[in-house]
């Protein structure tokens, strides 16, 4: 009944315990005698009989030999074998979900080891796509490492070295490179080396969003040369987000993009009963990142040991860092989790993969109307969906 509603039918509904004798106002005879003569456990689909496009259809199910329980739903232009069809699909797709639940919470799953922060949640501030960056001003470098040539030849030459490095080597070098350039402590502090907070790319010089913003550009690139009111500059793309931040949750994500005790920081910034998830023993499932690029990423490709872009879990922002990958059954500790978070992601995303659509009928039989000025009417988005069930491998 519930789901008709939402589907916009003109839909009213009693909950109503029957006895052995009598009608019951508001309820169709024939789904009273139906529910009486049925046992435990069976749905059960009548109508009054009557040709009145308005007429009642009910739907129900016993609850128990002694009390049946039975909900009166008013449609138009339903019949009962419309309506049986469509209830029975809907039990079909509780019980397969419930046979997929239980298969999944003992297959072997690949899973991961990290350790997380969990910075905030995931609404205040303001929304948008994110980059963050480190900076390197070139003409604050000592002689040795800047080499002769003007700034801008500098660059050229020291962009070419790092991106000849792997991702670590490369990152390890351009921090060397920032201490170096601030050791010098410029009293201009647009020449100061260092971080930058996570921004949007209206915040950027054009050159910088140009190169940052490209599709094919990731986490541990370097960008440059570009001039900037500092100068020459280099800079190390750091992490991206798509989400919601503001000056905390920004700051915060940067930090833990960077601090060397993840756990310290968790006590101080994580939410009330969230620091213990920074201590390295949470295990996921992998399949918990379903359905969001960042949380995917995180749990199945970031490199080991390396912390994560900041993403967005359960409506908290997180940046994890991976420790360990293995694949067999969940550990009986996180089932409870991962039956909410993990099996709800990776069920929509097998059926995102098998490509299942919503079938464009609402029920057979059904004449759609048009909403009416109080309302009363029905929209013709209102579709419910008879369910169109995929094969998945390795599931009952």
């Amino acid at each position: 009944a519930a789901a008709l509603t939402a589907a916009g039918w003109r839909a009213s509904v009693v909950d109503q315990w029957i006895g052995p004798t009598g009608a019951v106002e508001g309820i169709p005879d024939g789904l009273v005698v139906a529910a009486l003569r049925e046992t435990p456990g069976t749905a059960v689909v009548a109508d009054d009989g009557s040709a009145d496009t308005d007429a009642a259809a009910g739907a129900g199910r016993v609850v128990d030999a002694q009390a049946t329980s039975a909900a009166g739903v008013r449609v138009s232009g339903i019949d009962t074998a419309a309506l049986a069809a469509w209830a029975t699909s809907r039990a079909d797709e509780r019980v397969l979900r419930a046979s997929l639940l239980d298969g999944w919470r003992t297959q072997v799953h690949p899973v991961v080891r990290v350790a997380e922060v969990v910075i905030g949640p995931a609404n205040p501030g303001v929304a948008g796509d994110y980059r963050s960056f480190a900076h390197l001003v070139i003409g604050q470098l000592p002689s040795a490492d800047h080499g002769a040539g003007s700034d801008a030849e500098a660059a050229s030459r020291l962009a070419s070295e790092l991106r000849a490095l792997d991702t670590d080597a490369r990152t390890r070098r351009f921090e060397a490179l920032m201490a170096a350039a601030d050791a010098s402590h410029p009293a201009d502090a647009l020449r100061i080396s260092g971080e930058t907070p996570f921004l949007t790319r209206e915040q950027l010089v054009s050159a910088l969003g140009d190169f940052a913003f490209a599709p094919y550009a990731v986490p541990g690139d370097v960008l440059g040369p570009i001039a900037t009111s500092a100068g020459t500059e280099l800079f190390l793309l750091r992490a991206r987000f798509v989400g919601t931040l503001d000056d905390r949750s920004n700051a915060a994500a940067v930090e833990a993009r960077s601090t060397d005790d993840l756990l310290a920081m968790a006590r101080r910034v994580a939410p009330t009963g969230e620091w213990p998830r920074a201590d390295g023993t949470l295990w996921r499932a992998q399949d918990e990142g379903d359905g969001d690029a960042g949380a995917a990423a995180a749990f199945g490709s970031t490199m080991l040991g390396a912390r994560s872009d900041p993403f967005t879990l359960a409506g908290e922002i997180v940046v994890a860092q991976p420790l360990e990958r293995s694949t067999g059954p969940i550990p009986a500790g996180a089932l409870t989790r991962l039956a909410v978070r993990g099996f709800d992601a990776w069920l929509a995303g097998r059926i995102r993969a098998a490509g299942v659509v919503s079938d464009p009928e609402p029920l057979p039989g059904i004449t759609v109307e048009a909403a009416s000025p109080e309302g009363g009417g029905v929209p013709s988005a209102g579709a419910i969906a008879t369910p169109r069930i995929p094969l998945v491998s390795g599931l009952p």
